[in-house]
């Protein structure tokens, strides 16, 4: 019997990422946009790595749409807080900004513009830079990944509370899930930060493809961005095909089992 999906079922994806974040995505933003609208997304968000490349395409396919089947679009970078590029994209250290207004999306670009200062291409910014910007109307994320996965619980508690302060109540936690015990364990470490520092939660799939079938091209991608053959780049590689756009059943499924999931939802929902 196929699995019906709830009439009060939304999803929000926060966190996308194109082939325009340079050899760290795999799929046109065009085609998260499209996805998105077929399968009856609420929102989707754009956030490439340190600028906003990929938004003009984006925009242009959301425009293209019938306005019934548009999802909403969130505009929003991943700004890197140190230059890593021959470290796995699950371990490099980030930091996700989302504009709510025109006035968040100017200072998101201001801080993008920051992120370059230092030329060529190892775009990045500091923490103290990022105290001393203008923050108003910018969303703070925090995917499941980067500091925590390489840090003691107190030194991520600690960062995270800086994040806190920053950005106050609109700074949020993100949880994933990829059926896959590896990277599924931060789930409870996220959670306890969140407990602990009285900060939100959200679900996001994380996505670096569209579709489950665009897998293999991402991997070929780490192999061209590190410089290697593929076989000797397994250990940066994602284990599976997950960090896509998936069905509403399957989301349901796979998140509904969270115990505080009535909650994380109606965070999504007030910040859409």
């Amino acid at each position: 019997m196929a699995y019906m999906v709830s009439k009060n079922f939304f999803w929000n994806e926060w966190l996308c990422h194109s082939n325009y974040s340079f050899l760290m995505g795999a799929s046109p933003p065009g085609a998260f946009i499209e996805r998105a609208s077929t399968l009856g997304y609420r929102g989707l968000g754009l956030c490439d790595y340190n600028g906003v490349y990929g938004l003009v395409q984006a925009h242009d396919a959301w425009k293209a749409l019938d306005e019934a089947v548009r999802p909403r679009f969130f505009h929003g970078i991943e700004f890197s807080l140190k230059h890593e590029p021959e470290t796995p994209l699950c371990f490099q250290e980030t930091l996700v900004l989302m504009a709510q207004s025109k006035k968040g999306y100017r200072n998101l670009c201001a801080i993008a513009s920051k992120a370059h200062e230092g030329g060529g291409k190892k775009p990045e910014i500091s923490l103290d830079s990022l105290q001393n910007a203008e923050r108003d109307d910018l969303v703070a994320l925090q995917p499941m990944r980067g500091f925590i996965r390489k840090n003691a619980p107190e030194l991520s508690l600690k960062r995270y509370k800086l994040y806190k302060d920053m950005f106050g109540s609109s700074f949020h936690l993100l949880l994933s899930r990829h059926l896959n015990p590896i990277e599924d364990r931060w789930i409870a470490p996220t959670l306890e930060l969140s407990k602990r520092l009285e900060v939100k939660t959200l679900f996001s799939q994380d996505a670096y493809f569209h579709a489950p079938e665009e897998k293999s091209l991402h991997d070929v991608i780490q192999a061209i961005r590190l410089n290697e053959a593929i076989d000797k780049v397994v250990p940066f590689l994602f284990v599976n095909e997950e960090r896509c756009l998936r069905e509403l059943d399957i989301l349901e499924k796979r998140y509904r089992a969270f115990a505080d999931y009535e909650r994380i939802q109606k965070n999504s929902a007030e910040l859409s």
